[in-house]
């Protein structure tokens, strides 16, 4: 990894990713109402533009008067003005103006005074390619409503109100895209069938529109599809997933991220709003007791700010975030976990080389400064091993303990390994290398600014291959060895995660392909690796250490396994240890605190540039979320673990090419003659949640075709102990 500044703030250690994070700055919106208050709403559904009126669209007597009664319920008293200047499905009439009663000239300084929240219900603006219509407000009703937003008031707006002029700007103030109070377009949608049923996924279970709903829900609608994606300016509270439903001719893909509801604190007031609401049938579902209404009635209530109905729409914002160097003196930073105490420790990986050296450090931020806490010798055999010091974690308890874990590859003479043990473990000329990484665990002093002397406990020792002058397999001298991965992750159950690469030579023969050498025990045959059951390597263990550990790193004496990992102890040709398996170079894991199994994982992918008929797939990184044990396919699959991102089997070391191996099998055959686990791998393969590579990454994702890094951040773990005041508010869930 290449040397580069550490960045942190002033948050809890799940706000802080590898290498770059951010202080939280949450600003503040309008005051809540006071207890007893009740709060008043403006509803308005007036058009110059197209008009939800006709047939089964939306705007239904009976509709106003169930969403009216439901805000009564709420909290919330509501006017209900409308106008028609178009007639239904819209034409050039100017009949909104020439009316007295419900025009949009109550959008006035003095009228707004009296409300707490404006409920754009369906209005809906000059329509594109009918300027004849004209806008629904004029300059002077724009800066009321303007003022009023900026005195605190907020505006929820639904459906026709997210895009009032249908794909062109209104205002500049309201949906122009980019930092506006909608930030984004609508130049097109799905067709109008409230039979195309879309997933839709709740991304914020603390918000009042979303908290009472479930994590998704099906739901029929004319469905928007934006101009841009407003994360970042903007809060997101739900999403489409695009694959669930029927797109529409001439749209254009947002891809796996498609915003349909969010919130913003804006320009002195909040602003709500959703897609969702096209038909008249989708509010009466069910007596009009149903996900939408509860959406619905609870958008409004936060624009409002009645009691109780608190939910923070700045914790994903990026204007939000400050960053701060820490230090730029490093070499090479992989690991970082932030104290309680708001104290940064990582690791640097160091220099790689056989006599090569890594440092844990931390940043004091009491004083500001960063120090290295202890140098670890570490033995890299190739420049680009991936070496050397690795991930680092500290212990759920570091406040009461102070331990702390790290991942390395330690430096070895064969003269302090055990010479009795078969080859690779040692060799008969000296010319031994490592054959193993460990995780060890340290523990600092009171004041957690350095380490207790000789206090280090290894806890597991994972084994590496073997290469140097000589090696298990007979080959010319090499001293390449490849990813070691070594992400740490605790979940809240305090059970410890480890990303381990698969460290086999990716070159030679392979092509960049898939390694699957035949003619090697395992320097160059990943199935001896990652696809072993019995293996360590390209997996994700999962283990508990022991708070007595001592003596030699063994299962039963410094750690255990928890129930639910791959295959149960003392299972034959297994490793308990082994909680999900088939992986190249995990090199980025983060387990979920308050969901114990939860795992995100960034997945690096092979060198392959392009597809080959005869070898298999280009190389693809992958992103994956991983909620039980189960193999993911390296270094049979890839990707989907679809035939088309299946590795041809082949004969070393110039053919000829077999067919495909087949993932989706619910056994799949390791067909090494060295491997020393199951011979039927548990299947099927588990595809990668987001994936791509240099050709064939779906659309759906949205994402560049590349195959350079798959990198994931922390879950956040909200925490209502923690004193700080920039912390993140319990507002996301989780996703990989």
């Amino acid at each position: 990894m290449p040397n580069a500044g550490i960045f942190a703030g002033t948050a809890r250690r799940c706000l802080i990713t590898i290498a770059v994070a951010f202080g939280l700055l949450l600003p503040t919106g309008s005051v809540a109402l006071a207890q007893g208050e009740t709060a008043n709403v403006l509803m308005f559904s007036g058009t110059t533009g197209y008009r939800h009126g006709g047939g089964n669209e939306a705007i239904q007597p009976d509709v106003v008067d169930a969403i009216q009664d439901q805000l009564a319920d709420a909290g919330m008293t509501s006017d209900y003005h409308t106008c028609n200047g178009t007639g239904t499905g819209g034409g050039a009439l100017p009949g909104c103006r020439n009316e007295t009663e419900g025009t949009p000239a109550i959008f006035t300084e003095e009228n707004l005074a009296d409300y707490d929240a404006i409920f754009f219900w369906q209005a809906s603006s000059q329509f594109r390619g009918q300027p004849a219509t004209g806008p629904l407000f004029n300059a002077a009703e724009r800066a009321a409503i303007e003022g009023f937003v900026n005195d605190g008031g907020g505006i929820a707006a639904m459906h026709a109100s997210m895009t009032m002029a249908a794909g062109d700007v209104t205002w500049d103030w309201w949906d122009a895209p980019g930092d506006s109070a909608i930030g984004a377009l609508m130049p097109g949608h799905s067709a109008t069938d409230v039979n195309n049923v879309a997933t839709v996924e709740v991304s914020d279970r603390n918000h009042p529109s979303t908290r009472d709903l479930p994590d998704s829900w099906e739901f029929g609608d004319e469905h928007y599809t934006f101009s841009s994606n407003v994360r970042g300016t903007h809060h997101v509270l739900m999403t489409l997933d695009e694959e669930s439903y029927d797109l529409g001719s001439g749209v254009t893909s947002m891809g796996a991220d498609h915003p349909i509801a969010w919130c913003r604190l804006y320009d002195g007031g909040k602003i709500w709003g959703t897609s969702l609401g096209h038909f008249a049938e989708s509010f009466r579902e069910n007596d009009f007791d149903n996900e939408l209404m509860t959406h619905l009635v609870g958008g409004v209530a936060w624009a409002a700010g009645v009691q109780g109905q608190l939910g923070d729409c700045g914790g994903t914002v990026w204007s939000n975030f400050s960053r701060t160097v820490l230090t730029d003196d490093v070499n090479g930073p992989i690991g970082l976990d932030v104290s309680t105490e708001g104290d940064v420790y990582f690791t640097e990986i160091g220099a790689q080389g056989i006599d090569s050296e890594g440092r844990l450090r931390m940043y004091d931020a009491s004083s500001g400064e960063t120090e290295t806490l202890l140098e670890i010798p570490t033995r890299a055999d190739y420049q680009s091993s991936n070496a050397g010091v690795l991930g680092m974690a500290l212990d759920p308890d570091f406040e009461e303990n102070r331990h702390l874990y790290v991942y390395y590859s330690p430096r070895v003479s064969q003269a302090a390994s055990n010479c009795d043990d078969p080859a690779p473990n040692c060799v008969a000329d000296n010319s031994w290398i490592p054959w193993h990484n460990v995780v060890s665990r340290f523990t600092l002093n009171a004041a957690g600014d350095d380490v207790v002397e000789d206090s280090e406990q290894e806890i597991l020792r994972v084994r590496k291959v073997a290469v140097g002058d000589n090696n298990q397999d007979g080959l010319p001298p090499s001293t390449y060895s490849a990813h070691q991965g070594g992400a740490l992750s605790f979940d809240g159950d305090g059970n410890l995660y480890l990303g381990t690469g698969d460290d086999v030579d990716p070159f030679g023969d392979s092509g960049n392909y898939a390694p699957i050498d035949q003619r090697f025990e395992e320097r160059y045959d990943a199935r001896n690796t990652s696809a072993s059951t019995n293996d360590l390597r390209g997996k994700i263990l999962r283990i508990t250490p022991l708070d007595d550990a001592e003596g030699e790193a063994e299962l039963g004496e410094t750690y255990e396994v928890p129930d639910g990992n791959m295959f149960e102890p003392g299972q034959p040709q297994t490793r308990p240890e082994i909680y999900a398996m088939g992986f190249r170079n995990p090199f980025t894991v983060h387990a979920d605190p308050a969901n114990p199994g939860t795992v995100v994982v960034g997945e690096y992918a092979p060198d392959a540039g392009s597809d080959s008929a005869t070898r298999g797939p280009a190389g693809a990184i992958e992103w994956d979320h991983i909620t039980e044990p189960g193999f993911h396919g390296w270094p049979l699959c890839a990707a989907d673990n679809s035939a088309a991102n299946s590795y041809n089997r082949y004969e070393f070391p110039s053919g000829p090419s077999g067919d495909r191996f087949d993932c989706s099998a619910d056994e799949i055959p390791n067909e090494s003659e060295f491997q020393t686990g199951l011979d039927e791998i548990p299947g099927p393969a588990v595809p990668a949640d987001i994936w791509s590579k240099p050709s064939g990454t779906p659309e759906r994702f949205n994402i560049p075709n590349a195959r350079d890094e798959a990198n994931t951040g922390p879950i956040y773990d909200y925490d209502p102990s923690n004193p700080s005041e920039t912390k993140w508010p319990p507002t996301t869930t989780a996703r990989g």
